[in-house]
């Protein structure tokens, strides 16, 4: 008989484990008590052919007499013991509250139950019995689970009828009342992702503790262990919701256990009853997806009392907080270098930058908004998208002191001064400037002219012109190649045709905006 004499409850116990295939060690570790004590036990019960699952009739005063003779004590308990389900509930619906509280609230119930050492080690045990069946409990509030499902739903093109693409569905859980959200996306890159944890935390009105995603590329640039590095857009989405990004452990398929079931409960109760149905668009079989979700999370629970929506709603939704007034916005980054005119280009716009950041690298980020520019982590500036390509966008703030580039370099201005040069140079500015998209395009060229009267005096400048003008070659290269090679001094009707690598009519103006924005962006 062994010496340990353990309750009739534990007894029982480790004749269920045994029965469920666990080792004698396992079977320890989970009770807490001693491998060899398992083992006696296990044997004794062979000896007495007692077996789980028990006889309905067995007595527990019988059992006990089988196992430690007639004369042994009755070692069940008369006193009251806990219901640990409901303290393990407890404990899910309120993080901060101890089992030391737990303890006392059951002392005030019943003044004879156990103490506060056995209350502890009798969860531990209840705890350790319930994690043998890869069950986590999830605290209420703390963490949504999120994934990505295998199985696809095709979306077809409404003229041609063939399949345009395979839309993706994303799934998120909440771990403790497994509140769960579906959505589909195109793809599975990183605005995708954010966009479906956006719309997650908006369906469940409130924000958990931390998201834990698997170890995708659009949420995590670099697993690890203990320190993964969040993909840059991911962590800034997550700094803007106040969330922490845990992902899971690779190779640790227990830590995404939760949501992979609920990836499952998708795809039967969800993907499955629409297979047969074509989907013409994303919002039409999000429309779908969404009613038949409303319909999953307020169906009758086989395992608990209720549905996901009345735990969620008991459970979960208390404990989130709030969500922050504004949505998040995703937005792409790239570095810029600052032109002299003290701007940043991007896709043929141009966006003012304070002064002092001339020659300096930047970080720009840009959304469908706005575009926003860092200088070492921080905003140095900040504007409204341009609506139209060559638009200047310039904060009066940003020019140098007495700076007068708007005031001064106007259509008049600069014509006025073409004026004071002769015809054919006014001409020539009046058309760089009406060949581009918008006349402010042309003014940089025209500036660049207007000072080569500084070099070649007021004459050549103009007889350049009139050559350029003749020959239809309305750019600052074509005026200054002129000048360098003296044509101007040539008679105009020995012109041959001025080849020049800028010329408008070899690349385009396509061509050369590009060329601007490469420039600056590698400068």
């Amino acid at each position: 008989m062994p010496k340990e004499r353990l309750p009739l409850k534990d007894i029982i116990e480790i004749l269920r484990l045994k029965s469920a295939g666990f080792s004698d060690r396992k079977t320890a570790q989970m009770l807490n008590i001693h491998r060899t004590t398992v083992s006696k036990y296990l044997d004794r019960a062979n000896e007495l052919g007692i077996s789980y699952p028990l006889p309905e009739t067995t007595e527990p005063s019988t059992l006990n007499e089988q196992f430690f003779g007639l004369d042994a004590k009755e070692t069940v308990t008369t006193r009251p013991l806990p219901d640990f389900e409901e303290v393990a509930r407890e404990l899910r619906k309120h993080p901060h509250l101890t089992l030391m509280q737990l303890h006392r609230e059951y002392k005030e119930q019943y003044e004879d139950g156990i103490g506060y050492t056995q209350f502890c080690d009798r969860y531990k045990k209840f705890i350790n019995i319930k994690a043998a069946t890869m069950h986590f409990e999830h605290k209420a509030g703390e963490k949504l689970f999120i994934d990505y499902s295998g199985d696809t739903v095709p979306i077809f093109d409404q003229k041609t009828g063939e399949i345009d693409f395979l839309a993706q569905i994303f799934v998120s859980v909440l771990g403790a009342s497994n509140y769960t959200y579906a959505c589909a996306t195109q793809d599975q890159t990183t605005p995708s992702w954010i966009t479906s944890c956006i719309q997650a935390l908006e369906y469940c009105g409130g924000l958990p503790v931390a998201i834990v995603p698997d170890n995708a590329k659009a949420a995590v640039y670099e697993s690890s262990r203990y320190e993964p590095i969040i993909n840059k857009a991911f962590l800034e989405f997550a700094c803007h919701y106040l969330v922490e990004v845990i992902p899971t452990r690779v190779r640790k398929p227990r830590d995404k256990a939760k949501v992979e079931n609920h990836v499952l409960i998708v795809e039967r109760s969800i993907l499955a009853r629409i297979r047969n149905i074509k989907f013409y668009s994303l919002d039409k079989l999000n429309e779908t997806i969404l009613e038949l979700l409303d319909e999953l999370n307020n169906k009758e629970l086989t395992n608990k009392d209720g549905t996901r929506q009345t735990l969620f709603d008991e459970i979960d939704k208390p404990l989130l907080r709030p969500l922050p007034r504004t949505r998040y916005e995703y937005g792409i980054w790239k570095k810029a270098a600052v032109q002299s005119n003290y701007h940043i280009c991007h896709n043929y716009r141009w966006y003012s930058v304070p002064h002092g950041y001339i020659g300096k690298q930047v970080e720009v980020r840009i959304t469908n908004k706005i575009v926003e520019i860092f200088s070492q982590g921080v905003r140095i500036a900040s504007h409204k998208i341009a609506t139209y390509k060559g638009e200047y966008v310039t904060i009066k703030g940003h020019m140098p002191p007495n700076h007068n580039y708007e005031n001064k370099w106007t259509e008049e201005y600069i014509l006025k001064s073409a004026e004071n040069i002769g015809d054919y140079c006014k001409k020539l500015l009046n058309g760089i400037m009406e060949k581009k998209y918008v006349k402010e395009q042309g003014f940089k060229a025209c500036q660049g002219i207007l000072s080569f009267p500084k070099t070649y005096g007021n004459d050549r400048v103009e007889k350049a012109c009139e050559r350029a003008f003749t020959v239809g070659s309305f750019s600052f290269k074509s005026v200054e190649s002129i000048l360098k090679q003296n044509l101007d001094q040539e008679p105009l009707e020995e012109e041959v045709e001025i080849q020049t690598v800028d010329h408008p009519n070899i690349r385009g103006e396509e061509y050369f905006h590009s060329k601007i924005e490469n420039e600056a962006n590698n400068a």
